[in-house]
Parts: C-alpha cells; sequence; structure tokens
C-alpha cells in the first residue's frame, strides 16, 4: 500500500508538471524523477523531489520542494467531510497582489489537489476521483488575491476507500496538496495544507 501511494502521488505531480512544457513539444516529453532521500515512510511529508524533463534532447529540471511563499493554504473546513467535501482556503500573506488560475470546480479539482486521509494505526487513502492533467484550451480565468486577501473554495473528495465505520473514533490527519504549473502571471508551484480530522 505505501508504495502505491508513493507512485500515485509522483503520477500527480508528474502530470502537472508535465503540462506546463508538454503542449510545446511537437512530441512527448520523457520525464524522470530524482529523489532528495532514497528511504521514507509514506506516514511522513512527501519528500522533496526534482523532475527531470527531456524533450527533444534538451533537458529541463523542476524542484518541487515544500519552500516559503507568499500564497498559503489551509484547510478550512471538514465539517462535510462525510458528504465527500471539504474548503481550502488561500491567503496572500505577501506585499504584493497574487494571481491563481479562478478554474477550480467539481470537475477541475482532482487535477489541482491531491488530498491524502492519514490514520493514527498507519492507513493510508487517497481521496481523489482521478489523478491526471488537464489542458485548458482557451485562455484561463484568474483571481487576483490583494494584500491580507483570502478566497475559499469547496472541493470534493472520494470516500469509496474510507472505512467511515471502521475507522470512527479514530484520530487522523487530512493533508491535501495545490500544484499548478500552468497560466500566466500567477502563483507556480505547490502548497500544502493538513488538518486533524475526527471520524464521527
Amino acid at each position: 500500500m505505501k508504495k502505491i501511494f508513493r507512485y500515485l502521488i509522483l503520477l500527480a505531480s508528474l502530470s502537472l508538471h508535465a503540462a506546463a512544457w508538454g503542449d510545446m513539444a511537437d512530441n512527448g516529453v520523457e520525464c524522470s524523477v530524482v529523489m532528495e532521500k532514497t528511504r521514507f515512510d509514506a506516514r511522513e511529508t512527501f519528500p522533496d523531489f526534482k523532475l527531470v524533463f527531456t524533450n527533444k534532447g534538451e533537458a529541463r529540471s523542476v524542484a518541487v520542494a515544500e519552500e516559503p511563499a507568499s500564497l498559503t493554504l489551509s484547510i478550512a473546513d471538514t465539517s462535510r467531510f462525510r458528504e465527500g467535501r471539504i474548503t481550502v482556503r488561500f491567503r496572500n500573506e505577501g506585499n504584493e497582489p497574487v494571481r491563481i488560475p479562478d478554474e477550480i470546480n467539481d470537475e477541475t479539482a482532482d487535477y489541482f489537489f491531491v488530498t491524502v486521509l492519514r490514520t493514527e494505526r498507519g492507513d493510508v487513502r487517497i481521496l481523489n476521483r482521478e489523478i491526471g492533467t488537464m489542458t485548458f484550451q482557451r485562455p484561463m480565468n484568474y483571481r487576483e488575491l490583494a494584500p491580507g486577501q483570502e478566497y475559499s473554495v469547496t472541493i470534493p473528495v472520494c470516500l469509496k476507500k474510507v472505512d467511515l465505520e471502521g475507522w470512527k473514533q479514530c484520530s487522523c490527519e487530512l493533508e491535501t496538496r495545490y500544484y499548478n504549473q500552468q497560466g500566466k502571471d500567477c502563483f507556480l508551484g505547490k502548497l500544502r495544507a493538513t488538518a486533524k480530522l475526527a471520524l464521527q
């Protein structure tokens, strides 16, 4: 299970990063992964790694590490978790306006977010319905956040593989990661947020 979890998270990251460069290639883009750590536990925070894209012999490295950013992400509301919904919140902590794609909805959320549930017993479940890429065939819409401004959006989580009854009263950690490498003059990178969750 740990290996499956590890590779699915990598696949999500690879897909979203390849979309930004792959559209410029006549042929496909080859990608390899360089891990900063060779041993890790799936229950731990996912480690930093590098993506190396090769397009017609040209190589480009992209670090996928969690770096400080003026834009932050938090899990704002989990009260509808059992209904398959959580609310996440973006906040601009910097001194300059920040733009993000205003394209997050029930149909696209799985391409921007990877959400994982972990229990204190070591159970791990990925809560995405699917993991893949999305290429917009039109100019993207954006939302600009002024310094100190927040924006909340509700996203779906898939509970098909979660034992809601068996995990009652179990202490859990919910983690979601936002990835974006598409768009112009907007935030490009990764954000992470966690929240404690008790399945009542």
